[in-house]
């Protein structure tokens, strides 16, 4: 069996929900938060909001990296 260090400390999950503009992929979101782990939650299109603008809710989970993910520069 091979030994895999943990993290030393716990990840944190956190549901967010961001206003943006509509033309404003999810795509484009997730690849500006690509050292993040992330998942689509859902979008809204309100009366409440400017009609220009949306909410996109994500679930973004933020780790220490282990050891081996470092890398140097």
């Amino acid at each position: 069996r091979q030994y895999i260090e943990t993290s030393k400390y716990p990840s944190s999950t956190r549901d967010i929900t961001v206003i943006v503009d509509r033309t404003v992929t999810w795509l484009e979101v997730e690849r500006a938060l690509n050292s993040y782990q992330t998942r689509f939650v859902g979008d809204y299109y309100g009366d409440n909001l400017p009609k220009d603008k949306k909410t996109l809710s994500l679930r973004l989970t933020v780790s220490h990296p282990r050891s081996e993910e470092h890398t140097s520069e």
